[in-house]
């Protein structure tokens, strides 16, 4: 969908994020989640779906910070970007699959502006760069976790697990996975600031980060 389309403050499903551009600025800490992390949230996913079998709750991811940059012709995000690259990288583990359900729907795509290889290594994570930076070794230690984790979990399979994340029909009887899409381009554009201002002003109290926030 359009996401210039959604309110300031809105709540997006994964669903949402599909076909749209995530760009993740160098002033921003690059991917840092260990298995442990990564563990925790699909043992949640895992949770959240086996007790919620009706339409009446949604996993919350917390929130995910933008600010739609023209230039780039992508959402640069300000907060949230651990969760959304995890996100990412456990979609990832069934893309082929997805492809042939839904010809017309694409992961979203995901760059880190401190790494320009990023977007190319995302899509084709590999042991042989694993150790070119920081960042890919994360990046493909949390691959090889996820791999692991629904390997494990899931003995048919993990595509219906990954379909129930995407909810792609949307079912108001299904649960869903949603997070807190907080658009501040508005903000940025009138007071003629930095997205890295108010990246700082995030993480000085100003509002509430991915790590605190409480839903409405």
């Amino acid at each position: 969908m359009d996401l210039k389309e959604k309110a300031k403050l809105d709540t997006v499903t994964v669903y949402d994020l599909m076909n749209n551009n995530f760009y993740i600025p160098d002033y921003q800490r690059g991917y840092r989640w260990t298995n442990l992390e990564v563990e925790k949230l699909l043992s949640d996913l895992e949770e959240f779906f086996s007790y919620n079998t009706t339409g009446n709750a949604f996993y919350c991811m917390q929130p995910l910070v933008v600010f739609f940059n023209k230039n780039r012709n992508a959402w640069e995000v300000i907060d949230g970007q651990q969760r959304l690259t995890t996100l990412y990288l456990i979609l990832n583990q069934q893309k082929e699959a997805l492809k042939v359900l839904y010809p017309t729907l694409s992961l979203f795509k995901l760059s880190y502006q401190s790494r320009p290889g990023s977007q190319d290594y995302l899509a084709n994570i590999n042991e042989a760069k694993k150790n070119d930076n920081i960042d890919y070794y994360h990046i493909y230690n949390a691959t090889q976790c996820i791999r692991e984790y629904l390997n494990r979990k899931f003995e048919d399979g993990s595509i219906d697990f990954i379909q129930k994340i995407i909810n792609v029909k949307n079912k108001v009887s299904s649960p869903t996975v949603k997070f807190i899409w907080y658009d501040v381009t508005e903000e940025i554009e009138s007071k003629n600031i930095s997205s890295e201002e108010k990246f700082s002003d995030l993480n000085i109290g100003s509002f509430e980060t991915e790590e605190n926030f409480t839903p409405p």
